[in-house]
């Protein structure tokens, strides 16, 4: 069995920014070994990641250490000169030490996360999860067309920022190997979240009013979650040969229709052709719809409820969900599995540290 590719890596992770731990969670799976920078105990952590410590440490090494403490600050100092990586999120995090910050400098590559980047405008400037969302217009374009603008619910900007920061980093650790040179690697949520814009902006480039659409696409019809008679299923189509083999299931009169024969037809038809498919899902049972689509090559799946999750097959499979003691209570928690897996190495495993000075 082969090691990890990040076997040997030793990382730094100061950030308090959700995506700070999130990015550093991937480079654990990939056999880094993360050091958590925590608060001490009874010290007020306002940061986000910390309003689950579970998540945040899940599968890294606790390193509690108060900066107003000498030996604490020469141990980080220590700690940050022996790390190959250092993910921070400055704008949230408090003011480092000098001796940090000079460590710091010295350190082969640094990850920033923060809301705004270090230029610009709002540079520096903290901003949260629903903030960025409403700033990049990521709000707007979630919710129902007759509804308000929505924020989604769960920190999809800070764990998409994550994502990119993890893949700058290994593009950074590339680089340093085959060059020998260290980078400074910044991600801004601002920037994550107008790149999330991505179904969106073209149609407002070109000239047209886009709209949130709920579950429906805003340059795909049918695209959207159908009622069934037991649960609901997602139906995706991108072309004109889709609709045609969705459309002979639903009423072959329909396969017909000149109204609905191109793409460019059936967005100004949306309404209508969702109210004709959701009177056809609407009497079958999920799995029969399911089976009849998929047959056809019709992207399509059921929407499992949060309660289905524990049956969901698929998880079991890849054992997605451990359960682990938590050793500051003693009490069984659930977490994520490796979320990157390789088949020749051993996933290592996702235990929740004891905090440790």
């Amino acid at each position: 069995m082969s090691e990890l590719p990040y076997s040997g890596l030793k990382v730094l992770e100061m950030g308090g920014r959700i995506a700070a731990g999130a990015c550093g969670r991937l480079l654990a799976d990939l056999g880094a070994t993360v050091y958590v920078l925590e608060p001490p105990a009874g010290t007020s952590a306002l940061a986000p990641k910390w309003a689950d410590r579970v998540s945040a440490l899940a599968g890294k090494h606790s390193v509690v250490a108060d900066p107003a403490s000498a030996a604490d600050a020469a141990a980080v100092t220590a700690l940050i000169d022996a790390c190959d990586v250092v993910i921070a999120s400055p704008d949230v995090d408090a003011a480092l030490p000098a001796a940090w910050a000079e460590a710091l400098a010295r350190c082969p590559i640094v990850c920033e996360i923060t809301a705004f980047g270090s230029t610009g405008p709002l540079a520096g400037q903290p901003a949260d999860e629903r903030t960025l969302q409403a700033l990049t217009g990521v709000l707007v374009t979630t919710g129902l067309p007759d509804g308000p603008a929505t924020p989604v619910g769960v920190p999809v900007l800070e764990m998409s920022s994550a994502l990119y920061a993890a893949g700058a980093i290994a593009a950074a650790l590339h680089v340093q190997r085959r060059d020998g040179r260290g980078q400074r690697v910044e991600v801004a949520l601002f920037d994550v979240g107008i790149n999330a814009l991505t179904t969106f902006m073209p149609a407002h480039l070109a000239g047209l009013q886009p709209r949130r659409l709920g579950n429906g696409h805003g340059m795909a019809v049918p695209w959207n979650a159908y009622p069934t008679a037991d649960g609901w299923v997602l139906i995706c189509s991108t072309n004109d040969a889709q609709w045609r083999r969705i459309a002979q299931l639903v009423d072959p009169a329909l396969a017909q229709d000149a109204r609905y024969a191109e793409l460019r037809d059936r967005l100004s038809h949306r309404e209508a052709i969702d109210a004709r498919i959701s009177a056809w899902t609407r009497g079958l049972p999920l799995e029969t719809v399911s089976g009849l689509l998929g047959a056809q090559g019709i992207p399509c799946g059921g929407i499992v409820t949060v309660a289905g999750l524990a049956q969901e097959p698929n998880l079991a499979l890849r054992d997605t969900v451990r359960e682990v003691t938590d050793p500051s209570t003693g009490q069984p928690v659930k977490v994520t599995g490796a979320f990157i897996r390789l088949d020749d190495a051993r996933a290592p495993s996702p235990e929740i540290p004891v905090s440790q000075p």
